[in-house]
């Protein structure tokens, strides 16, 4: 094991070096929902880390590859070094999330020339507000990670995923 900067990040990843506290932690920590989809036999830690260089100083992830019902997905368990309870746990969450594509995805779009070549724009996590139903109502919305528009028309739809996951794991959302 690669030694780790914080004593906290070394006990998380020892205890979760082992499957079975994986399995135990799913099972006892995730909504139940969430938990019955996993399949645990199959459970195969990764290498990888969705932590950037400045979330690594005050969070710890662990990643394991699995299935759901029809797909292979990628499992970050992530973990906050702290001992208070500030009930600000989503948005630390989101910052995560957000720090990542920040860090990692939005500069190769930039460097793409998307967003500062004229008449070109990405826009997160918008793809329509839902089907129109009857009685005004909207059905289910669709979102994305990013969509890809030049001159008003949208040209592209993407679906992040970590390297070397295939473009194919995307195509179901």
């Amino acid at each position: 094991m690669k030694k780790q900067k914080h004593t906290h990040d070394s006990a998380f990843k020892s205890v979760f070096q082992d499957l079975n506290a994986v399995k135990e932690f799913i099972d006892n920590f995730l909504p139940h929902e969430i938990a019955v989809l996993i399949n645990k036999d199959n459970l195969t830690p990764d290498s990888g880390t969705y932590l950037t260089k400045s979330l690594r100083q005050r969070f710890s992830d662990s990643v394991f590859v699995t299935t759901t019902k029809n797909k292979t997905i990628a499992l970050a368990l992530l973990f906050e070094h702290k001992y208070d309870k500030s009930g600000i746990l989503p948005l630390q969450i989101f910052n995560y999330y957000s720090g990542t594509r920040a860090e990692r995805i939005e500069p190769v779009l930039a460097a793409a020339g998307w967003g500062k070549v004229e008449g070109s724009k990405v826009r997160r996590e918008v793809i329509c507000p839902g089907r129109i139903q009857s009685g005004g109502k909207r059905g289910k919305s669709l979102s994305c990670d990013y969509v890809l528009i030049h001159k008003g028309h949208k040209l592209a739809v993407l679906e992040a995923k970590k390297a070397g996951v295939s473009h194919r794991n995307g195509v179901g959302q």
